[in-house]
């Protein structure tokens, strides 16, 4: 066992390596205001949601035998309005597990009102896990794991992972590790898990090793100083807008749903040199779809569901979640107004893969997302944009300035009868200006503003 100022290694029967990543004190930017937490919570006052009524499970790597966000004795146990419930063995409590609980569900996140929070540690989760014919379930709406692991049997893990958050409906949120190198197995590879980076960038890339190469991750970042904060971060957002979503918005009671209105919403504003590669990669290489931004996910949440339809307008911004068809494109039409461009146009498409119970083989649906111009309901011959992942279970699309007119998303499918969650959003703007000065000599010239930096311009 290892132990240093800056990491902390725990390694038990040359099987499973965890991570938990200790906290240094560093001068940041605020998280919650780079997520747009100060207007949301200027916009809705006292209608804000907290998170109240939704339950928390927190699970993490040992520090020692610690692994408690409260030092406990006796399970549960009450303190500061939080019921705490022990599902593993009682004592001390970890300096970890204590500032990523003050994230997820305390003062330093955006969903105190968390009140019932079960803590796990890591080995036992997994030997929990990979126990009986099928996963157990687990207590707690939004789950969090800040920690990563590498083991033998990874690949059925993350399937048996895989399958409780399907069938329990659980939004689960994992962290990569604060490196640069390959991702890590354990949690951060599940396919159907939220992965959330930090904004410098030092974290995992380079697509996934383990059941399924090549799939991108991070799906988001967070202004925070190591992904063990930014985790919770992003399970602190969704826990705000699962809250909103049992009280409103009952079909939207998905993961998938959750995880696209995240994608759809991360904000490239601080990120202009956010790019994908090509249409075969949903994401940035870096940055995953963006930084994370509860503002923007919250307002395409309560936009409402928007159904496919050939024949009828959507919303610029809105969500559905629907069953795909192999034969039938799925279509939403929409428009922007006259004078006005989207100045950020931003979509997701999130699916879950096929597991089948008790030999936990995979299947992996493949699902498409393309924009298109359109006009009276007719699409142009070629998309504008199209994200065309064949190892990914999410798709992502965002352009810059997009100009006044008809559009329409499409979503196809090689597989029949199987559930997707699309999400949306336009944010209006006046698009790129040009004006023509003179300078003190005399000189006429144009100038340019609030121009795409990955699109080419004719004059």
């Amino acid at each position: 066992m290892l132990l240093s100022r800056h990491f902390f290694m725990f390694y038990r029967s040359c099987a499973l390596l965890l991570l938990p990543l200790l906290l240094v004190s560093r001068v940041r930017a605020d998280w919650k205001t780079e997520a747009g937490y100060p207007e949301l919570v200027a916009e809705l006052g006292a209608a804000l949601p907290t998170g109240a009524g939704v339950v928390a499970l927190q699970v993490e790597a040992p520090e020692g035998v610690k692994y408690l966000p409260i030092s406990m004795t006796v399970t549960p146990t009450s303190q500061g309005g939080k019921t705490f419930h022990a599902l593993s063995s009682l004592g001390d409590a970890s300096e970890h597990a204590a500032a990523v609980g003050g994230v997820f569900y305390g003062s330093a996140g955006i969903s105190n009102g968390v009140a019932t929070i079960h803590g796990d540690e890591a080995l036992n989760f997994i030997t929990d896990l990979n126990s009986g014919v099928t996963p157990p379930s687990f207590p707690g709406n939004v789950q969090n794991h800040s920690w990563v692991g590498s083991r033998s049997d990874a690949e059925v893990l993350l399937r048996r992972f895989d399958y409780l958050i399907n069938r329990d409906r659980n939004v689960a949120v994992v962290a990569p590790s604060n490196d640069t190198g390959p991702v890590t197995q354990l949690m951060t590879s599940s396919h159907h898990a939220i992965c959330a980076g930090v904004f410098s960038g030092v974290h995992n890339r380079g697509g996934t090793v383990v059941d399924g190469t090549g799939r991108m991750k991070p799906d988001v970042v967070v202004e925070q100083p190591f992904t063990s904060l930014a985790a919770p971060s992003v399970a602190s957002a969704s826990a705000l807008l699962v809250q909103k979503i049992k009280a409103s918005f009952t079909a939207a009671d998905q993961p998938q749903v959750v995880k696209a209105l995240i994608i759809a919403g991360a904000s490239k504003k601080r990120l202009p040199g956010w790019v994908r590669a090509d249409s075969s990669k949903p994401y940035d290489e870096v940055f995953g779809a963006g930084e994370l931004n509860v503002l923007n996910a919250y307002h395409i949440l309560v936009a409402g569901q928007q159904l496919a339809s050939s024949t009828v307008e959507r919303g610029r911004l809105g969500w559905d979640y629907a069953s795909a068809s192999s034969s039938t494109a799925r279509r939403y039409f929409f428009t922007l107004p006259s004078g006005q461009m989207a100045s950020q146009f931003s979509a997701s498409l999130v699916w879950h893969r096929r597991i089948t119970n008790f030999t936990f083989s995979s299947t992996l649906p493949n699902l498409s997302l393309r924009l298109y111009a359109a006009a009276a309901f007719v699409p142009a011959a070629q998309p504008i944009s199209e994200s065309l992942s064949t190892v990914d279970n999410v798709e992502h699309l965002f352009l810059r300035h997009l100009p006044p007119g008809q559009y329409m998303l499409e979503v196809t499918s090689n597989t029949n009868n199987h559930n997707y969650a699309l999400a949306w959003e336009s944010q209006l703007g006046a698009g790129p200006t040009m004006s023509i000065p003179r300078d003190q000599a005399g000189g006429v010239f144009l100038d340019l503003a609030n121009l795409d930096p990955f699109v080419s311009y004719t004059i």
